[in-house]
């Protein structure tokens, strides 16, 4: 026969036990979920590659970056499932990045994510270019300059590539379509260039410079509100002798 602490003892290692076992269960059920999360839509490739194609010498691109793009994708899907972001479908490719279009599931809102393109012999330049981008958006909080929710980074093949997840705005034109569309006014047209210059004002307010102020980094809302995006390029001003490289695009470079 058990005295009455034997038998205390042994029912409290019994549900410790099943205390044990359900936690268990818990974390392998909280495992399998963000698995299940983590998987990127099966069109998410075809979508990405004709986007890839649309650019000069895409095709070659394509083939030699997309399987480096796949384990980057991979483990920047599997990184924020843990903060419960889901990958939807591609944004655009730009010179030296991809932008991916997610979901937040717990706002039941979508965002957009930038990390930087794995070109050979340029992957550290364009790492740099995101870390700079992630810093001075960290800095220049403004209601025209895009808003950054959320930064981290993943590694593949021993190279650490950061990413950032910013604003996403639906049915979003960027200047170049915004002002060549036959619906804008001139009162629009001024709106927009107040907003842009103002986003621009607090950047020098910083000490930051753009470098690539452009239509294409325009963002304009259906309801007219403008932000500046883009700030790969940015570089704070230095003094007269300090020298850096900078990024820019030919076509609204500086004569100078």
């Amino acid at each position: 026969w058990l005295n009455k602490q034997e038998v205390h003892n042994k029912l409290t290692l019994g549900s410790v036990m099943t205390n044990a076992n359900a936690n268990k269960q818990s974390i392998a059920a909280t495992i399998t979920q963000e698995s299940e999360k983590a998987e990127i839509p099966k069109e998410f490739w075809q979508q990405l590659k004709i986007i890839y194609e649309s650019h000069p010498e895409g095709k070659e691109n394509w083939k030699k970056e997309r399987d480096l793009l796949g384990k980057i994708v991979k483990q920047i899907s599997e990184a924020i499932a843990r903060k419960k972001f889901i990958i939807e479908s591609p944004i655009q490719i730009g010179g030296t990045s991809v932008i991916i279009k997610i979901t937040d599931t717990m706002l039941n809102s979508t965002r957009a994510l930038k990390f930087p393109r794995p070109i050979e012999g340029r992957q550290e330049l364009f790492i740099g270019i995101i870390q700079s981008e992630i810093a001075h958006l960290l800095e220049a909080v403004h209601i025209n300059i895009i808003e950054i929710y959320y930064r981290d980074k993943v590694f593949v093949e021993d190279v650490e590539y950061p990413f950032y997840i910013m604003k996403h705005i639906e049915n979003a034109k960027d200047g170049l379509d915004f002002f060549t569309s036959q619906e804008v006014t001139s009162t629009d047209l001024i709106n927009v260039l107040i907003q842009i210059t103002e986003g621009v004002r607090h950047l020098h307010s910083l000490n930051i410079m753009h470098l690539d102020i452009k239509p294409e980094n325009f963002l304009i809302s259906t309801d007219g509100h403008a932000i500046l995006t883009d700030l790969g390029s940015a570089r704070k001003t230095l003094g007269e002798d300090e020298d850096v490289t900078i990024i820019y695009t030919r076509d609204y470079a500086h004569p100078g």
